[in-house]
C-alpha cells in the first residue's frame, strides 16, 4: 500500500489499512480487541453522533492535544447499486479509504481546505471488501443545514459568494469533486466561517483545469433540491453564488 510520508501502513487478521504515524498504536490496540474501527468509536465515551446520512461519530482523539476530536465515517454505496451492495465494494484498484487519503493530501497541498484523514481501514470479505474512515473533526454544519435554519425568505449573499469563490479555488487546484452538493461543504461556525469541502473518495487532483462546469452545475441542483424541500433563497442569493463563480481574482485562502 502506497501511503504519504507521515503515514504507516496497518495489517493483522480481518483488516489492513494505514494511519498517521503518531495514531498507529491506539489503533492497533483497538482493532486487536474489536471487529473494526467504527463500530468501536460508536462506544467511546463522550462520542457524538452526526446527522447525515448515515451514522457519523466524533469522539476525543485517544492521542495528541485535549481539544482535538476525530470523526469516523463508515463507507456506504451510492447510486443505483445502494440498495443491493450497501457497504461493499468489489476490490479493483485502490481501496476507497487510500483513493481519498491522496486526494485530500494532494487537495490540502494546493490550498484546499478539507479536514485532515487521520486513518483508513479495510475488511476484506468473500469477493468484496468493507471500509471506514477516520479524519480530523472541523466544527461546523454542512451548507444544507445552515441554509435550511433560516426564517423565512432569507438572503445568503455574502455566503453564497463565499461558495462560489470555494469552486474557484477547487477549479484552480485542479480538483474534480464528482458530488459536490450542499451536505459536502462545511461551514465553520460565525458569520465568516471558513469553509470545507468533504467527501473527496471519489474526487481526482490533477494538473487539468477542467471540469467545473460539472461541479457548479452539481452544487446547483443540489441547491435546487433544497428548495423544492422548502427552503427559501432569493435571487439575491443565487446572483451571489454566479457572481463567486465568476470572481477570477480570487486566489485562494479561506473562502
Amino acid at each position: 500500500m502506497n501511503v504519504p510520508a507521515g503515514y504507516v501502513e496497518l495489517a493483522g487478521p480481518g483488516h489492513g489499512g494505514f494511519a498517521l504515524r503518531d495514531d498507529a498504536e491506539w489503533i492497533r490496540s483497538v482493532l486487536s480487541a474489536t471487529e473494526t474501527l467504527h463500530g468501536w468509536a460508536a462506544r467511546v465515551p463522550g462520542v457524538e453522533t452526526l446527522t447525515g446520512r448515515e451514522s457519523v461519530y466524533a469522539f476525543p482523539a485517544p492521542s495528541g492535544s485535549p481539544d482535538l476530536e476525530y470523526v469516523s465515517r463508515h463507507y456506504r454505496r451510492g447510486g443505483v447499486f445502494a440498495p443491493v451492495l450497501q457497504d461493499r465494494f468489489v476490490p479493483v484498484g485502490a481501496p476507497r479509504p487510500l483513493v481519498e487519503l491522496h486526494a485530500s493530501e494532494a487537495a490540502r497541498a494546493r490550498g484546499v481546505p478539507t479536514p485532515r484523514v487521520v486513518a483508513g481501514l479495510v475488511y476484506p470479505g468473500p469477493g468484496f471488501y468493507r471500509a471506514d474512515l477516520v479524519t480530523e473533526r472541523v466544527r461546523g454544519r454542512n451548507l444544507a443545514s445552515v441554509l435550511s435554519d433560516a426564517d423565512g425568505d432569507a438572503d445568503f449573499v455574502e455566503l453564497l459568494t463565499r461558495v462560489g469563490r470555494l469552486v474557484i479555488q477547487l477549479e484552480a487546484a485542479g480538483l474534480r469533486h464528482p458530488d459536490l452538493n450542499v451536505r459536502n461543504i462545511l461551514v465553520e461556525p460565525g458569520p465568516d466561517g471558513a469553509l470545507h469541502v468533504l467527501d473527496l473518495d471519489r474526487a481526482r487532483v490533477g494538473d487539468h483545469r477542467s471540469g467545473g462546469g460539472a461541479m457548479r452545475a452539481r452544487l446547483r441542483r443540489s441547491l435546487r433540491k433544497l428548495e423544492r424541500q422548502g427552503v427559501a433563497l432569493s435571487a439575491a442569493s443565487w446572483r451571489a453564488l454566479d457572481r463567486g463563480f465568476r470572481d477570477r481574482g480570487f486566489r485562494g485562502g479561506a473562502p
